[in-house]
């Protein structure tokens, strides 16, 4: 419609023309004046060429006519607009999060569009499949200021089964009508995810004894009870004292498997009050799901470090008159004896083995295992001494060495404390000599032997030698004598 403020003569009709990129799609096919002469109605017919996705720009001018006294009209009448005759495509679907797999919460997401929509509809997304008992109802937020991108938000509740609930989001077309009021032809827009409200467990294992974990690589496992698909597994190791500890690192899938993850951890031996043996804890964090939920605190998740070797004492024993103990280091004669190793652990997965070095090359003891007792600290052997021949088996030092004993954590023994005794096999020398006093007077045996030897002296009758018992017994003797009495008495 065209309208003027006079009448248009008869001989000048105004003219409806069309330009621009839309123009081409516009054909005039009729001219009625109306309201004397100062009103002309234009019919116009679009065609159906197809225009570009979002229209083709055209403009329009009305122009040429003149009054009855033949003035000319001053300027022509313009407008523009857009001619669109092909239907929107569907939507872009974003989530806030990023991911349609969603977890407990507020849950936002945006429709973009290629084009602007008309204001009298709006896009009315639904949720359907397993899950969507779990979302509330769709709120519509807003529309940008083009009218391509609406905002919509949902709450996601209860708690879903494991791994998650599938659902669907759809976007039906019926509701996508642009300005040009075309209806979106393509099928509806659909959108596949998963809805997760539960937090994944974790478990820790250890690739060594969890109660004395040794020194040396131990590789710790995660197990989850879903797959860690977000995100990396994080774990930080806190051990006793100011050393030793991890900050919170990245752990290692097992191939094939997002349900296991490792880590190996350097175990450094105790080291003063830095680096201290005791409970040691694991932290896992970060480890998110198809959802984004982030782990619960790990189980099993403290173990105890032992690096420590066991200390191992011996002592001896053996028969009557073989052995004294009760010297600095135990000396020996003789005959068996007996070997008694006491460790600061129970000995564990292992047999101690006992060697023994002898003075020159006899009489050694080769490797042997040693025998259980009934406590795993207390083991036992035992060595025939022989006497000293002079050559081969000589009397001296004798070492003691233990080896192979291992506890728990698989820690070697030390060197074992107490681990020598003095082999004495050769007989004491002696010497006596009876000094016989006048009568009447006590009488006395003198002489020199070792100066640890005992030196017992009997008497006997001088008439016809039987004994009549022990004078005198003096230990450490060394130089000694002893007073016999009066050798009147027939001694």
């Amino acid at each position: 419609t065209a309208d003027y403020v006079e009448g248009v003569s008869s001989v000048y009709t105004p003219t409806l023309v069309f330009g621009g990129t839309g123009g081409a799609h516009f054909s005039v096919t009729s001219t009625n004046r109306l309201l004397s002469d100062t009103r002309f109605l234009f019919a116009v017919t679009v065609d159906t060429a197809l225009t570009a996705q979002a229209g083709d720009a055209y403009t329009a001018s009305v122009d040429l006519a003149r009054d009855y006294s033949l003035n000319a009209q001053a300027a022509p009448a313009t407008f523009g607009g857009t001619v669109d005759n092909v239907s929107p495509l569907p939507p872009t679907v974003a989530f806030a999060g990023g991911s349609p797999n969603v977890k407990a919460g507020l849950v936002q997401f945006s429709l973009s569009f290629t084009e602007p929509l008309t204001s009298s509809v709006t896009p009315a997304p639904q949720i359907g499949g397993t899950g969507a008992s779990f979302f509330s109802p769709i709120t519509f937020l807003s529309r940008d200021g083009a009218s391509q991108v609406f905002t919509y938000s949902t709450n996601v509740t209860g708690t879903t089964p494991l791994p998650g609930s599938s659902y669907t989001l759809t976007v039906p077309k019926a509701t996508v009508v642009d300005r040009a009021v075309n209806t979106q032809l393509a099928p509806d827009k659909t959108v596949d995810g998963i809805v997760d409200t539960v937090n994944p467990d974790v478990a820790l294992t250890y690739s060594k004894e969890q109660t004395a974990v040794s020194s040396g690589a131990l590789t710790i496992t995660a197990s989850f009870n879903e797959d860690i698909t977000n995100s990396i597994p994080l774990i930080a190791i806190d051990r006793p004292g100011t050393g030793g500890d991890i900050a919170a690192t990245s752990m290692s899938p097992v191939a094939g498997n997002l349900r296991l993850w490792t880590y190996s951890y350097l175990v450094a031996v105790r080291s003063g009050s830095a680096i201290q043996d005791g409970p040691t804890t694991a932290t896992v964090t970060a480890s998110r799901d198809l959802s984004s939920n982030e782990n619960r605190p790990a189980t099993n998740n403290v173990f105890i470090v032992d690096t420590l070797p066991l200390a191992v004492a011996l002592s001896y024993g053996g028969e009557l008159g073989y052995i004294v103990t009760s010297t600095p280091v135990a000396i020996v004669g003789v005959g068996r004896l007996s070997i008694t190793a006491t460790f600061s652990e129970d000995v564990r997965n292992s047999t101690p083995v006992l060697r023994i070095d002898r003075s020159s090359t006899g009489n050694d003891l080769s490797s042997t295992a040693m025998s259980a007792s009934s406590s795993p600290r207390v083991w036992t052997a035992s060595w025939d001494v022989t006497r000293q021949n002079g050559t081969t088996v000589l009397d001296g030092r004798a070492a003691m060495f233990v080896t192979s004993a291992t506890d728990l954590a698989g820690n070697l023994n030390q060197a074992p404390t107490n681990s020598t005794v003095d082999v004495d096999t050769t007989a004491p020398p002696l010497t006596l000599t009876v000094h016989q006093n006048d009568p009447g007077t006590t009488d006395t045996v003198t002489g020199t032997t070792e100066s640890t030897a005992t030196v017992r002296v009997f008497s006997t009758h001088r008439t016809d030698g039987s004994p009549t018992g022990l004078l005198s017994t003096v230990p450490n003797a060394g130089p000694y004598g002893v007073n016999i009495g009066d050798n009147g008495n027939g001694l």
